[in-house]
């Protein structure tokens, strides 16, 4: 058996912590993108943060994105919110919420994977560019638009969007494996976090959607851990302080009659 030098060794460790670093980098860009408002100023902010998210470099002879994927997806967005504001008096109500643009919906469906509510794995599918599968495990009522134009007959339903390209298969024959490759830097990551998953959790306190440091890890800050923690002490004060202090006092008095 050959021996690796210790060089060579501490290279390795180098280069797997290297790695850890840059999938926990890609993990925090989907959190943020999971908490990514509905507000055009959210998005500017998400896009200067993470300017690479949408991405489409890949490896060759993967399908990539396509190559405005980003400006496609962040003007449609924009064009939504302005047709939204210009037609707010003869939009139904419930409009905003139920005809989304692709930003939003991908968002929306990442949020389902993260919250574990997608069983059939159909969120899961659309996200990864797996289509075809997406749409025989329901894509949900949910329907995005692409506000092309400004009137209503632009609007363009897609409830199987895409413009995310499907993930594919590459072969390796140094070690007979084989594994999957996407053509952008979101769906990367977000195949790699299904083996990290339990890293993906949601703030009690605050409801923020964040990358867990350890495995016991429940809120997202020390701030939102104080704060329920400062709630909880208020609410069993509240809830049993009247009674335990009437029988602190009761056992005061009953001392204080046994000692005359």
């Amino acid at each position: 058996m050959t021996k690796r030098s210790p060089q060579s060794a501490v290279l390795t460790a180098s280069a797997i912590r290297q790695a850890r670093e840059a999938w926990m980098q890609d993990f925090e860009a989907l959190a943020a993108y999971a908490n990514l408002g509905d507000t055009p100023d959210s998005w500017q902010k998400f896009r200067l943060g993470w300017p690479n998210f949408f991405s489409d470099s890949a490896s060759e002879g993967v399908q990539k994105s396509s190559n405005n994927l980003a400006e496609s997806l962040y003007s449609a967005a924009q064009d939504w919110d302005r047709f939204c504001s210009e037609n707010s008096a003869r939009l139904p109500a419930d409009y905003r919420s139920h005809n989304i643009p692709l930003l939003l919906w991908y968002r929306d469906l990442l949020r389902a994977v993260w919250k574990r509510s997608d069983p059939r794995g159909a969120a899961l599918c659309a996200l990864l560019g797996f289509h075809e599968q997406a749409g025989r495990s329901g894509i949900g009522e949910v329907v995005p638009v692409n506000v092309r134009h400004s009137g209503p007959s632009s609007l363009l339903p897609d409830p199987i969007a895409k413009i995310l390209p499907p993930g594919e298969p590459m072969v390796d024959p140094s070690n007979c494996t084989i594994r999957w490759e996407f053509g952008c830097q979101f769906q990367r990551a977000l195949y790699a976090l299904m083996e990290w998953l339990w890293l993906a959790k949601i703030c009690p306190q605050c409801g923020k959607y964040f990358i867990a440091g350890k495995t016991a890890q429940k809120f997202c800050s020390t701030r939102c851990f104080g704060e329920k923690k400062n709630s909880a002490s208020l609410d069993f004060y509240y809830r049993h302080g009247k009674h335990l202090r009437e029988k602190q006092k009761n056992s005061v008095k009953n001392s204080a009659k046994r000692g005359n």
